[in-house]
This record gives structure tokens, C-alpha cells and sequence, in this order.
């Protein structure tokens, strides 16, 4: 599998802290079937996270990975506020888009209603392919699921956390995301993960939760098949979905 969002990185974010956090967390991951890892540390305006800082701990990660011998691949990201990502700041190379493809992952407020319709189309007009970081998590999709309906058809991807198939965010976290895999609205199932012990050994168990939602052909997609072609830099045609 790979894993289009985490927060291994230590010392970057609220994620690992230390190199000895980032290593168990390496470990619990080839554990739960990973191969890759992009590794997308937040960047907001407050905390604007330059792409050399990024790569130089990457590249310190790189070297826990061969020490600790796992046959993991880490790639460069972020997980960018939406009010940092436009066209012109991943144009001038400002931000991190997910391994320097033309995806870039977007996290929006948790709780404030922001339009973003017409940064979905400077996006796409721009060449980029916006991909929404955990929407079942934002309340005002709980509350109005047909909002990431619109974010879809407005050109943008849907990215879920395993997690929230298990409650781990809350109830009408978990009634969402298994409302938008049910409509084959999800483009990608990942981590999200901060710290050790919380997320990795339980991804095969949401795993299995969200084939039991809709089939096996679909689940392997969100997290082989479509993150590859992120990877490859390659667009791809998502799987038809449901209207809600």
C-alpha cells in the first residue's frame, strides 16, 4: 500500500517529535503492508514550512529507514492550509505538492465554512489536481455531505483516514466517511498519522471495514492503484461515483 499523508517527520509538526518517535512509527508502517510513504508535514500560514527544510528532514529520515532496514520508500509532500495553496506559490516552489506532482494535498478549517470554488478552479487551471485531506472530519460535511459532492465535481479529490472508519475522530466522523465510500466519493484511503501506537496497527482492521462498506477491487485502488498514479504524476480516472 501506499500512504499519501503522514506525519513522520519529527520535530516538523504536531507529528513524531523525535527521530526515536519517527523510527517506531517506520516500523508500524511496513508492518501494517506500506510500501511508500509521502511524508506531509503541515504548512500553514503560521508555520510556513519552506521545501528545503522539508527535504533536509527527509533526507535524515531516508537514513533511519536504511539503518532500520526497512524496505520503505519516503517521498517528499506537505499538507498545505487552503489559504497557502495557489497556482503561484507551487509555481515559484514555495510549497510541496505530493512527491513534486501536479496533486497537491489541501487541508481546509475544521469547523469554519470557507467557498473554495473558485480556488478549486485556479487549481486546476493552473495544472494542479486538489486533493481535500480528510473531509469526513470537517463539520460542515458532516452536516452537508453533498458539500464534497461539489468539491468532486468541482475537479478536486477526496482523501480519507483510515481512522475515522473506526471512530477515532468521532461518530459523525465515522457516519461520513462510510456515507462517501458507500457513494465511491473517496479517491484515497491514508494514515494521517502523528504518533506511534495510534493509527498504523489498526489500518488492516478499517481496511477490512471498508471493503465490508464496498468491495475489494475499490479499497486496493484508494490505496495502491490511484496513489501510484500520484506518484507517477499520471492523471487518472476515478471510479464512478454515486450522486449522494
Amino acid at each position: 500500500m501506499i500512504d499519501l499523508h503522514a506525519h513522520i517527520l519529527p520535530g516538523l509538526d504536531d507529528g513524531a517529535r523525535t527521530e526515536d518517535e519517527m523510527r517506531l512509527l517506520l516500523r508500524e508502517a511496513a508492518h501494517a503492508g506500506f510500501q511508500t510513504i509521502v511524508c506531509t508535514p503541515h504548512c500553514t500560514e503560521h508555520s510556513f514550512l519552506t521545501p528545503d527544510a522539508i527535504m533536509g528532514a527527509l533526507a535524515a529520515a531516508l537514513a533511519a529507514v536504511w539503518q532500520e532496514s526497512c524496505a520503505l520508500q519516503l517521498c517528499p509532500g506537505s499538507e498545505v492550509d487552503s489559504f497557502c495553496v495557489t497556482p503561484h506559490n507551487l509555481l515559484a516552489g514555495r510549497i510541496l505538492s505530493l512527491c513534486g506532482s501536479g496533486y497537491v494535498l489541501m487541508e481546509l478549517p475544521r469547523t469554519a465554512l470557507v467557498d473554495i470554488s473558485e480556488d478549486l478552479k485556479a487549481l486546476r487551471t493552473g495544472g494542479f489536481v486538489p486533493v481535500i485531506a480528510h473531509p469526513e472530519r470537517y463539520v460542515y460535511v458532516q452536516q452537508a455531505p453533498s458539500l464534497a459532492l461539489s468539491w468532486v465535481e468541482g475537479g478536486a479529490l477526496l482523501q480519507c483516514n483510515f481512522a475515522s472508519l473506526l471512530r477515532a475522530y468521532g461518530k459523525r466522523a465515522q457516519q461520513t466517511v462510510e456515507l462517501l465510500l458507500s457513494h465511491r466519493l473517496v479517491h484515497f484511503l491514508a494514515s494521517d498519522a502523528h504518533h506511534p501506537r495510534t493509527v498504523y496497527p489498526s489500518v488492516q482492521e478499517a481496511r477490512g471495514r471498508a471493503v465490508r462498506l464496498s468491495d475489494e477491487t475499490y479499497v486496493d485502488a484508494l490505496t495502491e492503484r490511484n496513489p501510484a498514479e500520484v506518484l507517477a504524476n499520471r492523471l487518472f480516472q476515478p471510479q464512478g461515483y454515486r450522486p449522494l
